[in-house]
């Protein structure tokens, strides 16, 4: 009998948390913004990313981002849009048979964005990166530079490009000159949204080092779902990682989950 009640109880929560999944009306124009990095939302991704096969030693990469991203209006033709990177970082075996925990350098961007409605949407701005002198993850070393986004979004698509790059210009950094830095990154991407709050996108986050003359290029293929729990929109996400080129330090492949809270 307690076994019957366990399972009805199960069965009942399921069915309440379907129902307010079904009943989220706005969830395919929440999916829509979320596409949009420099959209009037605020929300909070909460994005893990595992990498295998990292250097030589194949050994295993888990990075937790928290990626709090916040919308001002400025006046009616412009806004400000807020984007931070907060890096969580354990490896194993990426140095032999070692562990290494710890955050690495934060990241701030701050995208000026016309509101006008237009069908070219463009963003510009300065992006800081922040040390956080982590022993292991920090290149222990301020940095700044320009970032961009253009983008389009015809009907159920949203089609565009974000690019920035990052120069080091105080700081000890790391074994001498170890921790100057000079980074680009660029960021197309492209999705495509379904019905009921679904979508799915690619895209690729590739990096090039100036120092060490490198690219890390990934692409990434995902899948997401624009639920409601309550009153909260919440999207989920699931992505796998396959690297086309790296450094010998990079990793091979790796897969994504992304749990974003909207407010």
């Amino acid at each position: 009998m307690k076994k019957f009640f366990k399972k009805l109880i199960f069965l009942t929560l399921i069915m309440t948390l379907s129902a307010q999944f079904a009943a989220a009306d706005d969830v395919d124009e929440i999916s829509k913004k979320l596409a949009n990095p420099v959209s009037d939302l605020h929300n909070l991704p909460l994005r893990y990313d595992y990498d295998k096969d990292v250097g030589p030693y194949y050994g295993t990469r888990n990075t937790l981002r928290v990626q709090p991203i916040l919308s001002f209006k400025l006046n009616d033709e412009w806004s400000v849009i807020s984007r931070t990177v907060i890096p969580l970082i354990t490896q194993h075996d990426v140095i032999p048979d070692s562990t290494q925990t710890g955050v690495g350098d934060i990241q701030e961007s701050l995208f000026f964005s016309t509101t006008t409605k237009s069908k070219v949407i463009v963003g510009f701005g300065p992006i800081f990166s922040i040390p956080t002198y982590d022993n292991d993850f920090s290149s222990k070393r301020f940095g700044a530079g320009p970032t961009a986004l253009v983008l389009i979004d015809p009907g159920k698509w949203t089609i565009g490009g974000m690019a920035n790059h990052v120069w080091s210009f105080a700081g000890p950094g790391t074994d001498g000159d170890k921790g100057y830095f000079s980074k680009t990154l660029v960021q197309p991407f492209i999705t495509y949204q379904l019905p009921k709050g679904w979508s799915i996108g690619l895209n690729s986050e590739s990096t090039y080092d100036w120092k060490e003359d490198e690219w890390l290029i990934p692409l990434t293929l995902q899948v997401s779902k624009v639920a409601k729990i309550g009153n909260m929109p919440i999207s989920f996400a699931l992505a796998p990682n396959y690297y086309v080129e790296r450094p010998d330090s990079g990793p091979r492949w790796g897969a994504r989950a992304i749990v974003t809270f909207v407010f």
